[in-house]
């Protein structure tokens, strides 16, 4: 089959995500964070509940995240199934500022001591010049929608980005999830059915395989974009497919919680960004100005369950390896570090002159594993991965989780107020050893 560009759009759908999870709150700001409900409404594999009100630490074993040891403040972080890449700064990227001052090589203005003729016509303005200017974020759009495709589930939807021309496309594994069929709607409103070829819950990413040929595949990004930088989301918010979106990249390397209770997996080093993403964009693309992907959509921070100018994308720079493991492996296990651990209180980093504010500090370090042969040891605390800093237990989590095993990595540890840092090589994460605690 090949990818036709003379299909009939496809009707629009009114679902949302096909999965929901959930992200505590910082403390004192309530309900925020949640992933994009799946259906609208009721929300199919709805996985969202109310979260309680704790300590902001929370625990984590053998290098994994476990939130529901030290339950958070109530903060939802929505995953979203959908591409809303749209781009507000766009407007003002195109403003040119110039100097104010008249200089001195200037000719003053000429100045007329005459009344105005109230029966003159008013200036106009000629505006035909700006006909043929192309907005960042229209460009954008034009050379990524072929690239996006709604992926529809019993009782929901979400989206997807074409990864290759031969019919792989890259979404979110919680769009996925416990689903036993899976379609596709492509940009010219074709619909195929889909399989799940490979899945990472850990990273929430999953590869799709259609029966289709000459699919416009996405560039994806090589590096990290820069905060302030310009983005656009695309996907199918509300069902609502081929929606644009724009915003900046408002921050780097966020950490979160998504999910609850067994189903909880941290995500680290995410794009936050303020580009609208909603419910049915999770899987979906963030591109920058070079229409360039550089993240997958996943979650936003929400205390209604819709945007509200706090979303996470996946960086590239992550998920294009997990991509290409699951392609061929089908399915692949986190790495693992070996500890458990807690979030670095900036009080009692202070009563206890640790010598560090923020960090992941280790309760215990399970024998045998690469915490233990690097000489690991309670009390530690984790500050950097490979030169990256890390500021908590879910950060450190994640983090270690990307990786593959049998990759060496740099620790970077404070023990008794000195800096010190320590080299190992990675596993994979236990058959008996929990991959969310």
């Amino acid at each position: 089959m090949s990818y036709s560009e003379d299909r009939d759009r496809a009707p629009q759908d009114a679902r949302g995500d096909a999965a929901r999870h959930e992200v505590p709150a910082a403390p004192g700001e309530g309900e925020g964070g949640q992933r994009p409900a799946n259906e609208v409404p009721p929300a199919p594999f709805d996985r969202s509940a109310d979260t309680t009100a704790g300590d902001e630490s929370s625990a984590h074993h053998a290098g994994a995240t476990d939130p529901a040891a030290k339950p958070t403040p109530t903060r939802r972080v929505v995953g979203v199934a959908v591409l809303t890449s749209a781009i507000v700064a766009a407007l003002v990227a195109s403003l040119v500022v110039v100097p104010a001052l008249l200089t001195a090589d200037d000719e003053p203005a000429e100045v007329v001591d005459e009344p105005a003729d109230p029966d003159a016509d008013p200036p106009s303005v000629d505006l035909s010049a700006l006909e043929d200017v192309e907005s960042p974020v229209e460009a954008i759009a034009e050379a990524t929608l072929p690239s996006v495709a709604r992926v529809d589930v019993p009782g929901g939807a979400g989206s997807a980005v074409v990864y290759d021309s031969d019919g792989l496309l890259v979404t979110n594994n919680h769009v996925v999830a416990g689903a036993d069929e899976v379609r596709i709607v492509l940009a010219n409103g074709e619909r195929l059915p889909a399989e799940v070829i490979g899945r990472a819950d850990f990273a929430d990413l999953a590869v799709l395989r259609a029966d289709v040929d000459g699919l416009p595949p996405a560039e994806f990004a090589d590096e990290l974009p820069r905060v302030g930088e310009l983005t656009v989301a695309i996907g199918s918010p509300f069902g609502l497919d081929a929606t644009v979106t724009s915003g900046v990249v408002s921050a780097l390397e966020r950490s979160i919680v998504a999910g609850m209770g067994p189903d909880a997996q941290p995500l680290g080093d995410l794009i936050q960004t303020d580009a609208a993403i909603n419910p049915g964009n999770s899987g979906g693309p963030l591109v920058n100005s070079a229409g360039e992907v550089i993240g997958i959509n996943t979650a936003i921070a929400s205390g209604t369950g819709a945007n509200q100018g706090v979303g996470f994308a996946i960086p590239t720079i992550n998920a294009v390896p997990i991509a290409e493991r699951l392609i061929e492996e089908g399915t692949i296990a986190p790495a693992f570090l070996g500890i458990e651990g807690e979030d670095l209180d900036p009080q009692d980093a202070e009563m206890f002159d640790i010598g560090v504010a923020r960090g992941a500090i280790i309760r215990s370090v399970v024998p045998d594993t690469p915490a233990d042969e690097a000489g690991l040891v309670e009390g530690d605390v984790v500050v950097a991965v490979d030169d990256r800093p890390i500021d908590s237990m879910v950060a450190l989590a994640a983090r270690i989780r990307i990786f593959e095993p049998g990759t060496e990595v740099e620790l970077e540890y404070v023990r008794d107020g000195e800096t010190l840092t320590t080299a190992l090589e990675l596993v994979e994460t236990p058959e008996d050893m929990p991959t969310s605690g």
